[in-house]
């Protein structure tokens, strides 16, 4: 399991598996401060590549069973980049993202290596 998960919410996830077995997210649902669900269709994606131990720039430590992807979706013209994480061994299936992207824009950082995603 990802550790400190208190910085991450469950969000509506809508993902496809390709032919080579790979999770791709496509559009995902969240609720917002005021309750309202918002949804996002996922224009960009690439699974981060993390080393063990190597922390998200949210601070969160995945397992080698977590799946963390970088994503962008377009909010009212304005480009918004955030990670979507994803626990392999979970028996809730839960996809998670950072409780601050409802309510704030994040800032752009590369601090991981990553693997695009083709679809």
């Amino acid at each position: 399991m990802i550790t400190d998960g208190s910085r991450l919410m469950p969000v509506d996830c809508i993902c496809q598996h390709n032919a080579d077995g790979e999770l791709i997210p496509l559009r995902i649902r969240i609720r917002d401060d005021d309750g309202e669900y918002q949804s996002y269709t996922i224009h960009e994606c690439r699974q981060l590549d993390l080393n063990p131990g190597q922390l998200t720039p949210e601070k969160v430590d995945p397992t080698i069973y977590d799946l963390v992807y970088e994503c962008h979706v377009n909010d009212f013209g304005r480009d918004r980049k955030f990670r979507l994480y994803y626990n392999l061994r979970s028996t809730t299936h839960l996809w998670k993202i950072n409780k601050t992207f409802a309510s704030q824009e994040h800032k752009d950082g590369k601090t991981c290596n990553s693997v695009d995603i083709k679809r």
